[in-house]
């Protein structure tokens, strides 16, 4: 494993003794050829930490449509996720990246999410069809997703705005999914106390009965001793195991959040425009310049003809070249970008990561799912310990930053020079 980091104010990384930079690229596939009118959100003060006032306003073509504002009470306890982009230096680098996330959806370790292209396609397939089955409970804020369904269904591509909203979207379920389930392993704890604290009172307050005063007070049965601790198993009860790693810092994020599959620098700038902060970007790369995929060479070396097969092969080496290219440009213009923010930006506290693959842990067959799955958690593995030490960096950097202290030294004058 390999990595290299570095911050957007400094411009360069280390590894080792020897410095890189890495650079960045806008990708065009994304971004849409029509201006974009059927969403509008004017006030984006959709905070994940500081619980403030939540407001959108959704209006679909030129119809006027209601102004659904959300408010919520601040909480005490700050929902701080950690998010970062992880993506590919070539396009071949994207079978690492379904790796990564079929490991991440096991799922191996409990506070990793992933929100990725396929993923939110599928968001707007479940949520924001009409006609489709829904679930019962529909989250917050689903509305989003039917304005994406609509934009799909007239033939036309989402814009950058809606990508980041249903980002955004995605990103508010896996808060409040993580919120209710830490809720309901507190209520789980305190109730399993209230039941122990009850069965000592009753026990305790169980007077004996008089001596030579009659019969014996018959005994009233003892009340249920909760057995939720025990590891004891009931008859029909099966054994559930817990295979996740739970190697998470106690000091860390709440959440830690993976972006993979939008390869585009202006989302990359929406997103904190929309306050949310990527920590850092995150490069997956192969550590030989060959390709690692296996290709026949007759099938290579042979004239193109006309047949619709060869047609679509064609298409589809010329969208893989543009593709590469889209990726190439994305690593150059990266930290460009990254520093034309103005000042104060949180576009300099992201940092520029990268991994690299080793050829000794490639599966033997990328068809089999189980090896696969097992090259993922692999790169699961290295990928968590790069956003722990991350993490580490930055509560350094913080806490240097807190405590320095800068002293104006007074110039000394000519008559001072002099004596």
């Amino acid at each position: 494993m390999a990595f290299t980091a570095g911050w957007c104010g400094s411009g360069t990384g280390q590894t080792g003794t020897k410095r890189e930079t890495a650079g960045w690229h806008c990708c065009r596939r994304l971004t849409g050829t029509r201006p974009f009118l059927s969403i509008f959100i004017p006030s984006v003060s959709l905070t994940l930490g500081d619980g403030e006032v939540v407001a959108m306003m959704v209006t679909r073509g030129t119809e006027n449509s209601e102004t659904a504002r959300l408010k919520r009470s601040r909480e005490p306890d700050h929902w701080r996720p950690a998010i970062y982009f992880t993506v590919g230096e070539k396009i071949e680098n994207e079978l690492f990246l379904d790796a990564l996330a079929a490991a991440i959806n096991v799922p191996l370790r409990k506070l990793f999410s992933i929100i990725s292209w396929e993923g939110t396609m599928k968001q707007v397939v479940e949520l924001g069809n009409p006609k489709g089955k829904r679930p019962s409970e529909l989250p917050m804020f689903y509305e989003v997703t039917e304005v994406a369904w609509e934009t799909l269904a007239k033939g036309e591509e989402l814009s950058l705005l809606l990508l980041c909203e249903i980002v955004k979207f995605q990103i508010l379920c896996i808060k409040q999914k993580d919120l209710q389930k830490k809720g309901n392993d507190t209520k789980a704890s305190v109730d399993e106390e209230v039941i122990a604290a009850s069965a000592n009172k009753k026990k305790a307050d169980k007077k004996p009965p008089g001596k030579g005063k009659g019969k014996a007070e018959r005994k009233s049965p003892e009340p249920p001793v909760s057995r939720r601790n025990t590891k004891l198993l009931k008859r029909g009860e099966v054994e559930v195991i817990d295979r996740c790693i739970n190697d998470e810092p106690d000091d860390g994020p709440q959440h830690y959040i993976i972006i993979q599959g939008f390869q585009n620098l202006q989302f990359l700038l929406m997103l904190g425009k929309l306050r949310i902060d990527i920590s850092a970007v995150i490069m997956i790369s192969y550590e030989k310049n060959e390709s690692f995929l296996k290709q026949d060479v007759t099938e290579s070396e042979k004239e193109p003809s006309e047949t619709p097969e060869a047609t679509a092969v064609e298409d589809d080496n010329q969208q893989k070249e543009e593709t590469d290219k889209g990726l190439e440009n994305f690593w150059k213009y990266l930290e460009p970008v990254l520093n034309s923010g103005k000042p104060g930006s949180k576009l300099f506290d992201i940092a520029r990561l990268q991994y690299t693959v080793k050829e000794a842990i490639l599966p033997q067959d990328w068809d089999n799912y189980d090896m696969k799955l097992e090259f993922g958690a692999l790169i699961f593995e290295d990928i968590a310990s790069i956003i722990y030490d991350c993490e580490d960096w930055k509560r350094q950097h913080q806490n240097y930053l807190q405590n320095t202290k800068l002293i104006t030294v007074p110039e000394a004058s000519k008559g001072d020079e002099v004596m």
